[in-house]
């Protein structure tokens, strides 16, 4: 039979494992929706850039300079993208950055309406969406307003949230290990 020393602190391993588990998974859930939560933002911010540099011609449709002032939409491969769909789909306009990539075509937004996603695309890619409705009259009804939205990879999220859960689990692991060493001084 094993003695009490041993016993207690199995019993604190299983408590301290089991804390220590949950307490990993709240703060790797809490980090992974703040990080989203700033890729929402860092794209509502890009939106407007987009939004400020078009220009609606005398027939409605959308006008965009040769070069967007964010880099990334002027190179193919970037990782962000852009696209401007009218809600009656009759006018369409993607960035320089979206060359043979498929951005799901978001439409139909109401004015000031927005919508962020998580969306699967061809080859296993996932991109974070961000599109926002505008109108540029009050009178018009959807069918005359435009979506605009904005993409961008999920590959650095990812890497984001990878670094994050490797420190976390050396951490805790760390911190389980000192107690459990603690523990064991305590009751010898």
């Amino acid at each position: 039979m094993p003695s009490l020393t041993i016993r207690l602190l199995i019993g604190a391993s299983v408590v301290l494992v089991a804390f220590l588990g949950l307490t990993a998974f709240a703060l790797d859930r809490v980090f992974s929706e703040a990080a989203e939560n700033a890729v929402s933002e860092r794209l509502q911010g890009s939106i407007w850039t987009v939004i400020a540099s078009a220009q609606i011609r005398e027939d409605g449709s959308i006008h965009l300079p040769q070069a967007l002032p964010e880099a990334p939409f002027n190179q193919p491969g970037s990782g962000l993208y852009a696209e401007i769909v009218s809600n009656d789909g009759q006018h369409r306009w993607t960035s320089p950055s979206a060359t043979n990539v498929d951005v799901p075509v978001i439409k139909g937004l109401n004015s000031a309406q927005h919508r962020f996603v998580r969306h699967n695309v061809a080859h296993g890619q996932d991109l974070f969406i961000y599109s926002f409705g505008v109108t540029w009259d009050q009178k018009e009804n959807v069918t005359g307003g435009y979506t605009f939205s904005v993409a961008e990879t999920t590959a650095a999220y990812a890497q984001q949230v990878a670094n994050f859960r490797a420190h976390l689990s050396s951490w805790l692991g760390g911190v389980a290990a000192v107690l459990l060493l603690v523990l064991a001084l305590i009751l010898r």
